[in-house]
């Protein structure tokens, strides 16, 4: 073995970010090389120290155990709280989603299904703009991840289940009003509806998905450039305005050519009343 260069790399621990200088070694004979130093603190191939990998599946057992626990009713810390709910991917490794269906051309997965809820209160303002901040600590979570074939009739009712033992916990049944913040998918109104019991719901869309299909929908029509810069600039003052009717009107004429336009006007249309909400 020859040792080469000596590199700086910083790594989380239990105890906070560390940083450690290590050696790097080439072996002539092979070709490979190696941080011996990475292998004996179990660094080979992971971002975090083994001990806090060790500490962080602890704690996920933990949370999973206070999970499932029964829920106790608590009250509402505030008259109005809110509720944000989003679904996402997380890749994973091969082995992890063999004989999972996906969406790649083959039908396999590279990812797993999330869904995360976070219940919190947010009554402080912004002192320039008015709109609404999360309030520190108020927040909790409910998370679920698909774990294996076949189960997404299973899953999606596990995670049913588990916000509404979080939502019995903090009180929304009693809230005055819960403002639930989400992209509009269906499977999420159908989540509140259980989760809530009918209670008194302000479905409010999150901008963030929604200037994200309305810039697939610009680009489509337009090719890179000064004229597609001013064109979604456009459509996003409409949407951040509550033009969601006028920015619909622009883009309409081409949804038969491009399907990421036709997407984003159905989108809009289908929500544009919860676009108009204005939450005091």
């Amino acid at each position: 073995m020859v040792r080469h260069q000596t590199t700086a790399k910083s790594f989380p621990t239990r105890l906070g970010r560390v940083e450690v200088e290590r050696t790097y070694f080439h072996c002539r004979s092979c070709g490979g090389g190696s941080f011996p130093l990475d292998r004996a603190l179990g660094l080979d191939g992971s971002a975090s120290s083994s001990s806090l990998q060790r500490w962080s599946l602890a704690l996920g057992e933990e949370a999973l155990r206070f999970e499932r626990e029964e829920a106790v009713d608590g009250k509402p810390l505030e008259p109005r709280m809110y509720l944000s709910i989003d679904g996402t991917g997380i890749p994973m490794r091969k082995e992890d989603v063999e004989g999972v269906a996906g969406k790649q051309e083959d039908g396999s997965a590279k990812t797993r299904e999330a869904k995360l809820a976070v219940m919190y209160t947010a009554e402080g303002r912004d002192p320039e703009t008015g709109a609404a901040i999360k309030d520190r600590d108020s927040e909790s979570f409910s998370c679920l991840r698909q774990r294996g074939r076949g189960v997404r009739k299973r899953g999606a009712l596990r995670f049913r289940q588990a916000p509404c033992r979080e939502a019995r916990r903090r009180g929304l049944h009693d809230a005055g009003e819960v403002v639930v913040i989400s992209d509009g998918a269906e499977w999420i109104g159908n989540t509140c509806e259980e989760v809530l019991g009918g209670g008194k719901v302000t479905f409010v869309l999150d901008v963030f998905h929604v200037l994200e299909q309305a810039s697939g929908a610009v680009k489509a029509i337009l090719p890179e450039g000064p004229e597609r810069d001013r064109r979604f600039a456009d459509v996003k003052a409409d949407i951040e305005a509550g033009r969601a009717g006028k920015a619909v009107r622009e883009l309409e004429p081409f949804s038969g050519r491009h399907k990421a336009v036709e997407d984003c006007c159905r989108h809009l249309r289908n929500n544009i009343e919860r676009m108009k909400c204005e939450v005091p």
